[in-house]
């Protein structure tokens, strides 16, 4: 089971990307598979985040700034999407999920309702 973050007004998020954990880690917690990096959101792998509506969040994001380089930019954005990889999903996929915070492929912010998303360079949770 993953663990839950829950959030007070005014929180501020954290993310990085590390390792996925292999069984022990996404696989273990979701069921599915790993693509061998996950997000940490402040220090802990893929956690549940319990928000209340009309309340204001903070995101630093550590994912990458250049969506020209793959390699090095991993989008964020928060849906109800049990599967994740929206920008790998095609549009009848997408269109089944809500975006409540983010970017879109064309690093168009989408969702945001009182979200705030801060874009930074890449920045490996140490485990690596």
């Amino acid at each position: 089971e993953n663990e839950r973050i829950i959030a007070r007004e005014d929180t501020t998020f954290q993310a990085r990307i590390g390792p996925s954990g292999n069984e022990r880690g996404y696989m273990g917690i979701t069921g599915r598979a790993a693509w061998g990096i996950a997000w940490y959101i402040n220090g802990t792998l893929i956690p549940e985040l319990i928000v209340e509506r009309n309340r204001t969040y903070t995101f630093i994001i550590e994912g990458g700034t250049d969506s020209n380089d793959l390699a090095n930019y991993h989008p964020f954005y928060i849906t109800d999407s049990i599967g994740g990889g929206r920008l790998q999903n095609n549009e009848e996929e997408r269109a089944n999920e809500t975006v409540f915070a983010g970017f879109d492929e064309n690093d168009q912010e989408i969702g945001g309702n009182n979200f705030f998303v801060i874009h930074r360079e890449i920045c490996l949770f140490p485990y690596f």
